[in-house]
């Protein structure tokens, strides 16, 4: 693996990951906490789950994500999906609207025909637009992709990481929410885009609604190098 590559990711989240824990409490965390469960019985008879909690923390000089996902289900018997995504992402503000960026994700997907995948990237964010009801973020970045098939095959792959960020509050009960990235590889390039809408039922509670879809231009033999996810969640705020 190329070490100055490695170098220029890993020491950005070393320091990051130093300056979080070192720097004053100045907002706690806000987020979310998402759930959705179904069962259906008689002729057919199959259980999904869905979880998911967000965190951010904004204060004068970072701005830090966490996000920690699972998704469920079972035919009878038979597990047919089990899905673990877990990410952290620190934001130094350099301005009023340029930020240096580290993250780190890891997935665990059972039936990918990956054992697991994880990622590592550092670069530079701009945001583009932000007023009273929307705000968008575009970020550039260079990282390393780690992955290991259910066969035991193991890779290392640097990557270049193309991302956006958008959020439009529609009104004061609802807000719509899309996220697009790009990781290019030399030898595969994994795309990932979430689209949410969400309402406000009461108080800390709203009905959101979300589609999720992956595309991995380069997968083990028999797996898809789609997938997609629509959920239907009760979330909670905090």
């Amino acid at each position: 693996m190329n070490n100055k590559l490695v170098n220029a990711v890993l020491l950005p989240t070393l320091m990051i990951s130093t300056a979080v824990f070192a720097e004053d409490v100045v907002n706690e965390w806000t987020g979310t906490g998402e759930l959705g469960f179904v069962v259906n019985n008689g002729n057919t008879q199959t259980q999904t789950i869905t979880s998911k909690i967000t965190g951010v923390k904004d204060s004068e000089h970072w701005r830090h994500h966490l996000v920690l996902s699972g998704t469920g289900k079972s035919d009878k018997n038979d597990t047919t999906a089990e899905k673990y995504f877990g990410e952290a992402k620190s934001d130094r503000k350099l301005n009023e609207h340029y930020y240096g960026f580290a993250l780190g994700n890891y997935e665990k997907d059972r039936f990918s025909g990956f054992d697991h995948q994880a990622n590592l990237s550092a670069g530079a964010g701009r945001r583009m637009l932000e007023d009273s009801t929307m705000v968008l973020d575009v970020e550039l970045g260079i990282g390393v992709r780690f992955s290991e098939t259910d066969a035991g095959t193991t890779k290392e792959e640097p990557v270049i990481r193309i991302a956006g960020d958008f959020t439009w509050e529609l009104s004061e009960t609802s807000s719509f929410k899309q996220t697009l990235s790009a990781d290019a590889g030399k030898d595969s390039t994994v795309y990932k885009s979430l689209t949410s809408l969400a309402a406000q039922v009461t108080g800390s509670v709203s009905l959101k609604a979300s589609f999720e879809a992956k595309h991995t231009t380069s997968v083990p033999l028999g797996s898809k190098k789609t997938d997609t996810t629509t959920t239907l969640n009760l979330t909670y705020s905090f």
